[in-house]
């Protein structure tokens, strides 16, 4: 059996939160990086206005690098 790449197995999570969760990509990129940064410290409003801005290549790279 062939071993998914990162990139695969990152597009597998994804297109399996937005059947969970009933949404686009673009709303569950933005969720995942909420859920990511949160944990990790960030103020959540700061948060939010800079995922919020984001183009959807952006949110792509993003979600791609966690």
């Amino acid at each position: 059996e062939m071993k998914m790449t990162k990139f695969e197995r990152h597009m597998e999570d994804l297109e399996a939160y937005c059947k969970e969760f009933g949404c686009d990509k673009r709303d569950a990129m933005m969720d995942i990086l909420m859920f990511f940064y949160e944990a990790a410290g960030f103020w959540p409003d700061v948060l939010e206005a800079e995922i919020k801005s984001m183009s959807d290549d952006e949110l792509m790279k993003a979600y791609l690098n966690i």
